[in-house]
């Protein structure tokens, strides 16, 4: 089988869609199949270039997509695939130009998004015609699958999550419990940044630290929060490695976002690497974590509950390990192997 796998958004600019397509394409490949990979900027990952992303606003954020017509008619090219593996059906231009020229192809399109604005009912009846066209549609989550439904008029036939790879985490051991806090994401206000920093100011745990990894239009209120508070570090964007590094050195992974999310894969990177988590009680996290006390879930926007719940997991080593030891085993079942085997068996139908 010949795997097309397709992302909107720029490679030059990484963010979680282009991460799944990436891992979903090294582990089908690790099962024998033939895989290419086609995208904004793609040639920095050894695929098909469909040009340069340019910047437009999208759910509260920023996103890189390829408008010009000339680099989007390089998919002309992928007609020899079984299966062209469409993420997000309705980012423009790219989903549009997807399924105009290799429409008569098997599609499958995943929904990745979470949330109906105004502009993305608009566009997605715009494109509906094409989007009609896919074989089959998958969401990430029930949420995911809301918005497509709500928002493009597509209906996924089943919901496959995101994933990670476990084995980049193999060699993770057990450690002490200590006391070091990691935030990872965009430094913009719906991932929660400024509640983070708030609550921040009444944790008084001893000895507690806090490391934050991300850009965005908050840099600058997140510099001055380091500079006014010697507990807090700013690493900016940083590569795979490092992000590695200081999530199997983090102790407490803190995920304080309001809005905007239809998954959490930094989720599952601070279970894989062995953290407590803390987390905003929203959908996309309580479908990921499960409607228990693990881990401590907090009302969105609440810095005093933040805080709150940050100073129960860091003063109680006892409660902490079993946070863990619970995420270790929860975080299985998100395997890229796993997730890809899921993918594998809907394109079988299909071909």
């Amino acid at each position: 089988m010949r795997v097309l796998e397709i992302s909107p958004y720029d490679f030059a600019a990484p963010g979680g869609v282009q991460g799944q397509v990436l891992g979903l394409a090294a582990a089908f490949e690790r099962t024998g199949i033939e895989v290419a990979v086609a995208g904004p900027n793609a040639r920095a990952v050894g695929g098909l270039d469909l040009g340069f992303g340019v910047p437009i606003a999208a759910n509260g954020s920023v996103a890189r997509v390829a408008l010009n017509p000339a680099g989007l008619a390089r998919l002309r090219r992928c007609r020899d695939v079984d299966i062209v593996h469409l993420h997000e059906p309705v980012a423009p231009l790219i989903a549009q130009a997807a399924l105009l020229f290799l429409g008569d192809l098997p599609v499958v399109g995943t929904f990745h998004r979470s949330g109906v604005s105004i502009w993305y009912r608009v566009w997605g009846k715009i494109a509906y015609p094409l989007t009609v066209r896919l074989s089959s549609a998958v969401a990430v989550s029930a949420l995911a699958a809301e918005t497509a439904s709500n928002g493009a008029g597509a209906y996924p036939v089943k919901v496959i999550p995101n994933g990670i790879d476990l084995r980049r985490f193999s060699s993770v051991s057990s450690k002490p419990i200590g006391k070091r806090i990691l935030f990872v994401g965009r430094l913009e206000p719906r991932k929660g940044i400024e509640v983070l920093l708030e609550a921040m100011r009444s944790v008084r745990t001893p000895g507690a630290t806090l490391t934050i990894v991300g850009d965005g239009p908050l840099n600058g209120v997140v510099q001055s929060a380091a500079r006014r508070d010697l507990r807090i570090r700013t690493l900016g964007t940083v590569g795979d490695e490092m992000l590695f590094r200081e999530l199997r050195a983090a102790d407490l992974l803190v995920a304080p976002s309001i809005s905007g999310e239809s998954f959490g894969v930094v989720l599952l990177e601070g279970m894989a690497a062995g953290c407590a988590v803390v987390a905003s009680d929203i959908r996309a996290y309580r479908e990921v974590l499960g409607d228990r006390d693990f881990p401590v879930l907090v009302p969105p926007g609440s810095a005093a509950a933040l805080a709150l719940a940050i100073e129960q997991v860091l003063s109680n080593p006892k409660a902490a390990s079993l946070l863990r030891q619970d995420g270790v085993e929860r975080v299985l079942q998100y395997d890229f192997g796993v997730i890809a085997q899921e993918y594998l068996a809907l394109f079988e139908t299909l071909v």
